[in-house]
């Protein structure tokens, strides 16, 4: 598991560009009002450390696309 910090344009680029095997990606699923003691069980602690400091204490929306 990876992480990666987006700009705007950047993220619009990621969602547009959006492959899998080699087919255009057309269906996401966003997931809203996310605390970062979710991610608690699922992620290594360098990204945990990651997401607490960028979720601070407020909630974040994810944009997943299946690969």
């Amino acid at each position: 598991m990876n992480s990666k910090l987006l700009d705007n344009k950047s993220a619009s680029k990621s969602v547009t560009g959006a492959r899998d095997k080699n087919k255009p990606v057309n269906d996401f699923l966003e997931i809203t009002g996310i605390k970062k003691t979710s991610f608690r069980s699922m992620s290594p602690p360098t990204i945990q450390k990651e997401i607490d400091m960028f979720i601070g204490s407020g909630t974040a929306k994810l944009i997943l696309w299946r690969s």
